[in-house]
């Protein structure tokens, strides 16, 4: 983290001892430091070159602190239930351990709800976003609500949230809004110094490469190709698949993709603390993309034989084939 132009007194302080990943974070100053604050009523302009430049902009004072009490009393009386806190409207905690598997499921509940909804969509900060993209800006279907309990230094692992949030372009811009007082020595949020650059040219290589790959094959003459979710959400890949082929959607409900990713453990998109919201959030987002395939064959809890059966069927009927029909009649 780049450090900022605070007094003496406070960038004298000493750096918390923070955990990512079960690892201790190294505190000296090559490898840790304050993150620098942006008045929240500093002109546009400024805000979206810092933003290019650090990666980050950490805007105080930027909306209205009423309104972000207000809202973090429904949070936390919402989240009263799993036992963690013992005043809503300030978020204090009881000192008990509460039901963790409870409050996850009440702060997905949450997420879902108007209210959150509404808050995402405060005046300021979409009209802030308008500016900052020079453009209409609208709110991704993906949002998450995290927690902090009193006596636990744990931060989020080093990330890149657009590759977190599979979806969307490298115009995504995402806002953590904090809504109760979170001390360093707590977590807060960590920024990895030099990551937004890192991650737009990692998401850039990799969908490159993909795109290179699935194009080669294509050439390659007829053949089943499978392509992952994410590549088809790319709309050169989707054009390169319509010239060169048919493309063909396996359109699964949510309790069939539960039970089939619940048997792996190599989803890291599925690794929160509700997967199947998570997964619900993922159909939400895809779906209308992948109905853009040329078929769409419901699949379900079949045997294989049966499904490829049916898309064997559904492309007969998209090229206009009948099917051939053998009987066997027997010996004279």
């Amino acid at each position: 983290m780049p450090k900022p132009a605070l007094p003496a007194a406070a960038s004298a302080a000493p750096l918390p001892q923070l955990q990512a990943a079960g690892k201790r974070l190294a505190t000296t100053p090559n490898r840790m430091g304050w993150l620098q604050p942006t008045p929240g009523d500093a002109p546009v302009a400024t805000i979206r070159q810092r933003l290019r430049e650090q990666g980050y902009v950490w805007l105080k004072g930027f909306l209205p602190p009423a309104e972000v009490q207000g809202f973090r009393a429904q949070v936390f009386g919402h989240l009263n239930a799993a036992g963690f806190v013992a005043a809503p409207l300030t978020g204090t905690a009881r000192g008990s351990a509460g039901d963790k598997e409870l409050a996850n499921r009440r702060l997905m509940e949450f997420v879902r709800s108007a209210r959150y909804e509404a808050f995402c969509m405060h005046p300021r900060l979409w009209q802030f976003m308008d500016e900052l993209l020079e453009g209409l800006s609208y709110l991704h279907k993906r949002k998450i609500m995290r927690y902090t309990l009193p006596a636990t230094p744990q931060v989020t692992p080093a990330h890149y949230d657009l590759v977190y949030l599979r979806g969307g372009t490298d115009r995504i811009v995402t806002a953590w809004i904090p809504i109760g007082d979170v001390p360093v020595e707590m977590g807060g949020l960590v920024y990895l110094e030099g990551s937004h650059a890192l991650g737009v040219k990692m998401e850039a290589e990799f969908r490159a490469l993909e795109q290179r790959v699935i194009l080669r094959l294509l050439e390659q003459g007829p053949q089943v190709l499978s392509t992952g979710g994410g590549a088809f959400m790319n709309a050169q890949t989707r054009e390169a698949i319509a010239a060169h082929g048919v493309s063909v959607w396996l359109k699964a409900d949510l309790d069939l993709l539960m039970e089939r990713v619940s048997k792996k453990q190599n989803r890291p998109l599925l690794k929160t603390p509700d997967p199947r919201a998570t997964l619900q959030k993922l159909m939400e987002d895809r779906y209308p993309t992948y109905a853009l395939a040329d078929i769409t064959v419901p699949t379900r809890d079949e045997r294989k034989e049966v499904i490829a059966e049916e898309v064997i069927a559904a492309l007969r009927g998209h090229f206009g084939i009948q099917a051939a029909v053998v009987a066997d009649e027997g010996q004279a």
